[in-house]
């Protein structure tokens, strides 16, 4: 693929990173009602009354593979007015609805754009009309007229830059932490698999939105902010129930699953324990350094795991050995590429992977 095609599809999936981002952080404060996809621009926030919206957050984003570059007023002005980005941004102007208009960038800005930048989630700067850079905005600006008779630094004062990751990964990681922070004070308190189910649903409802046919009888681009919430505390709630009934019961599907794989019933017990200490540590690590280690391992088992069921289907549909073959792969798997060799312990692979089964996942075949 070319570096053009590349960047293009890195650039929408970091842009639906942001408006899943925006939909937390709207379930959090309540601030608005909607969130549009690819209609005003490439992200729209809607504060809405009975008879339309009162107020729109109009955002385009804008991702660079090398982010080393800072935003400045030329290129953000160039190549004209009317056809720049910022151009482009201040004439979605929806009359009558108080609009607002931000970038949304991986990078930071050089000094004259200092006072329109902030981070997200942090204060958001009023801007001075009469600084230098706005009063170069203004200045580049005023070859065309504005979209209302109202003048260019009014337009400008209600420009901001917001600044999220530099990359896509660490984006991902943001909007994890911050929808596991939302949970958390709704009472739900996710381990990183059951995140990464509700980040999963979530963010397919963005996409969904942001590739919608607005003219397919059925599709939207607009997700209504109670709706994502309902539907993300719904998937929340199933994940925390269904490990909960697994705790309460452990020997529910862990044992109907070893006793698949050929193991004998007097050793249940000690893989039932093996489970209950790798589950402790993951609740008591929640957020920590540790934590992040034993979620990385626990990705990484269920990898080494979808592979060694695919061969133990292919190859020994009767089951025999798959759980010793399992755990010898797991012993031989190298961890240190991970950075996880002192996390790989015997007892924390085979209660990684009793963790699993205990919650239905299945080696077996039948």
């Amino acid at each position: 693929m070319h570096n053009a095609g590349r960047t293009a599809r890195t650039g929408f999936y970091y842009q639906d990173l942001c408006a899943l981002r925006y939909l937390v952080g709207a379930c959090r404060l309540g601030d608005w009602d909607e969130l549009w996809c690819e209609s005003l621009e490439d992200v729209a926030l809607v504060r809405l009354s009975e008879t339309g919206p009162t107020a729109i957050r109009i955002v385009q984003v804008k991702w660079q593979r090398a982010a080393s570059q800072h935003w400045t007023c030329a290129l953000i002005c160039s190549p004209t007015p009317r056809g720049s980005i910022l151009g482009k941004l201040l004439f979605r102007e929806v009359d009558g609805v108080h609009c607002e208009f931000r970038l949304a960038v991986n990078e930071g800005t050089d000094i004259a754009l200092k006072p329109f930048h902030y981070y997200y989630g942090q204060v958001e700067p009023t801007v001075d009309v009469s600084c230098a850079g706005a009063l170069d905005l203004v200045d580049k600006l005023s070859g065309v007229p504005p979209p209302r008779d109202v003048g260019w630094p009014d337009y400008i004062a209600r420009f901001a830059i917001e600044q999220h990751s530099t990359q896509p990964e660490e984006l991902e990681e943001m909007v994890r932490s911050e929808l596991r922070a939302w949970l958390h004070t709704l009472g739900l308190d996710l381990l990183h698999d059951e995140i990464e189910e509700v980040c999963l649903k979530a963010s397919a409802m963005v996409s969904s939105a942001a590739r919608a046919d607005t003219r397919a009888p059925g599709e939207s681009n607009k997700i209504q902010v109670r709706i994502f919430h309902a539907n993300a505390l719904m998937t929340a709630t199933r994940a925390q129930d269904n490990r909960d009934a697994a705790a309460a019961n452990p020997l529910g599907a862990l044992r109907d699953e070893l006793l698949r794989c050929g193991v004998y019933s007097s050793d249940v017990e000690e893989a039932a324990e093996l489970r209950r200490r790798f589950e402790a540590e993951l609740r008591s690590s929640l957020e920590t350094p540790r934590a992040k280690l034993l979620e990385a391992l626990q990705a990484e088992v269920r990898a080494v795991c979808l592979s060694a069921k695919a061969r133990a289907l292919s190859n020994d549909p009767s089951n025999g050995n798959a759980l010793a073959r399992l755990f010898e792969d797991l012993q031989n798997h190298d961890w240190r590429a991970f950075g996880l060799e002192k996390t790989a312990s015997l007892a924390n692979l085979q209660g990684a992977v009793y963790f699993l089964m205990s919650r239905g996942w299945r080696l077996t075949n039948g």
